[in-house]
């Protein structure tokens, strides 16, 4: 007995002549095509939902790797363009703001908002005809700014900011106006009153390698200048979330540890060049994924060019 019979198959230019295996199903079709099925080859239900595990398996196997996969161009390229753009030259201040409560601060929105609203603080403070609008630089000897926006383990945004350091011309010309002066001398008492040292215990145990042979261990800020980059980086941090009912000058929802003192001073290119890496982490440029948007570069003084 033949295993198998011939089927022929009709195109409008040739006949095509294919040998079929017994047992097949045959089905012509209206264009004239004649179409078999094997019966040894089709699968049981078992078999069908078997595959059907399989490529959904496959399927989410291939979704898990790409969004564990970093997207380097992306992260090098802001990279490259923050380390062109900032001045390794310069002394840079750290400072970082949580809020105070859990009732803020998990809607991207408000934090992007009140983002907006410290560096308009900031920059007014300084300069007293600063509005802030839309399609207003900041004044040209203001110092630059970087601002980071970061969630937490709790899905709560905080903020960090690298800026300039502030020229001493520019804070003695503000210290001539009074409003300044009393903001100034006001936020200092406090930061006096309380005999903070300025490099804390928990800062040498997170930054040994920067803080434990460092020139102002067991130094408070009462033994520095107020014009000294540490004091005036403290007194910036505090007053970003100085408010009260006679004093609204900061944003009354922020807080800050002065325990951990989250207001420092960059002294070097090669830790400026750390803290840039640090606030660019693997994480926030993972492929598929909602991006963060880490650096914020609407209110950063920084231009994303192609590099």
């Amino acid at each position: 007995m033949k295993n198998t019979y011939h089927v022929d198959i009709n195109t409008p230019n040739k006949q095509i002549g294919i040998d079929v295996p017994n047992g097949s199903e045959v089905t012509i079709r209206d264009d004239g095509c004649k179409v078999w099925i094997d019966k040894d080859r089709i699968w049981t239900e078992e078999e069908k939902n078997e595959s059907l595990q399989k490529n959904d398996t496959r399927k989410e196997s291939s979704i898990s790797r790409t969004k564990s996969r970093v997207d380097t161009r992306s992260k090098n390229k802001i990279m490259r363009t923050l380390e062109k753009q900032i001045d390794f030259s310069r002394t840079h201040y750290l400072n970082t703001w949580t809020y105070g409560t859990k009732k803020h601060g998990f809607n991207k929105e408000e934090s992007m908002n009140d983002i907006k609203n410290m560096r308009r603080r900031w920059i007014s403070l300084f300069d007293s005809n600063f509005k802030s609008k839309s399609d207003q630089k900041k004044p040209f000897e203001f110092p630059n700014q970087y601002w980071f926006l970061e969630k937490g383990k709790d899905d709560q945004y905080h903020f960090h900011l690298i800026s300039e350091s502030v020229e001493p011309d520019l804070l003695c010309k503000s210290r001539n106006r009074d409003s300044f002066k009393y903001k100034f001398n006001t936020i200092r008492r406090r930061i006096l009153d309380r005999g903070q040292p300025i490099i804390t215990k928990q800062m040498i145990e997170k930054y040994p390698e920067i803080y434990k042979d460092h020139k102002l261990i067991g130094r408070t800020y009462e033994s520095i200048s107020a014009y000294d980059d540490w004091y005036i980086a403290r007194f910036l941090c505090e007053y970003m979330y100085h408010y009260q009912s006679d004093q609204r000058w900061g944003l009354k929802n922020l807080s800050n540890s002065h325990t951990n003192n989250h207001s420092r001073v960059i002294e070097d290119a090669t830790d400026l060049k750390h803290k840039i890496g640090y606030f660019n982490k693997d994480r926030y440029f993972m492929l598929n994924d909602d991006y963060l948007g880490h650096l914020v570069p609407e209110h950063s003084d920084y231009t994303l060019q192609p590099v």
